[in-house]
């Protein structure tokens, strides 16, 4: 994550693709590409499975400590571990090397999210959200099995939460819209309200076609998205992620 944060901030004027302003610098390719980040099936599924900490011939994978936290999970067959035995497990990794990298990571990735907020704005970047709540349950198990306290602002627990936090009241409301969106049903529903005016008022338009095409695909992740709109460029990003190809 570390990486991607410098890269990001180092080369994103000149990183390829190009942003084009005649296109009104549509950062679609860019944003794609960073979406495995945040992939269920791709970038946290690579981060569930990853060893976390080992000592002694015992090793916990983030998977496992996740779960001991009380993080929810997608089901799976895990061998059970204990908070005792998670917590001296990490505090014998701590006595050689005591830096909680979990949190350095969830800064990283907060300063990437923070970074593309400003430049292409928050209703274009990837949502981080998902990331950063695991990094911030992996954080803060490592705080409490080694007794230290974090004085930065990284933990979050309400923000990084998957369950998302109450949206903050607007100042304004959008004109001709009722309330504010704040979660992707919201959005769906908005969406919805805009193709029943549309196929009511505008029946000959076609954006009600590519509309209800759009709701479909916000709930699909990144791979699935590409295997849907692009199928024959599919080979290509697995073989740029690593991800192997199914040959059945």
């Amino acid at each position: 994550y570390g990486l991607v944060r410098m890269l990001l901030e180092r080369f994103w004027d000149d990183i390829h693709p190009r942003l084009d302003a005649s296109d009104d610098n549509d950062p679609t390719m860019r944003v794609g590409a960073l979406s495995m980040l945040v992939d269920p099936e791709f970038g946290l599924r690579t981060l569930r499975l990853a060893g976390w900490v080992s000592s002694r011939g015992v090793e916990c994978d983030v998977r496992r400590a996740l779960q001991v936290t009380g993080v929810e999970l997608p089901p799976g067959d895990l061998e059970p571990m204990s908070r005792a035995e998670l917590e001296g497990l990490i505090r014998d990794v701590a006595a050689t090397d005591p830096k909680n990298h979990a949190r350095i990571a969830h800064e990283h990735v907060k300063a990437m999210s923070a970074f593309l907020d400003d430049r292409i704005g928050s209703e274009r970047a990837p949502v981080f959200r998902p990331l950063l709540h695991l990094l911030a349950a992996l954080a803060d198990a490592f705080d409490r099995a080694t007794g230290a306290t974090s004085s930065s602002e990284s933990r979050d627990r309400p923000d990084d939460s998957l369950v998302p936090a109450p949206s903050p009241r607007p100042q304004t409301a959008p004109a001709g819209v009722p309330g504010s969106i704040g979660s992707r049903a919201d959005a769906s529903r908005a969406l919805d309200a805009v193709c029943a005016y549309l196929e009511r008022h505008e029946p000959a338009n076609p954006a009600p076609l590519l509309i209800r095409r759009a709701q479909r695909l916000m709930a699909m992740g990144f791979l699935d998205i590409m295997r849907d709109i692009a199928p024959d460029a599919l080979g290509t990003v697995e073989h740029i992620a690593g991800i192997p190809r199914n040959t059945e």
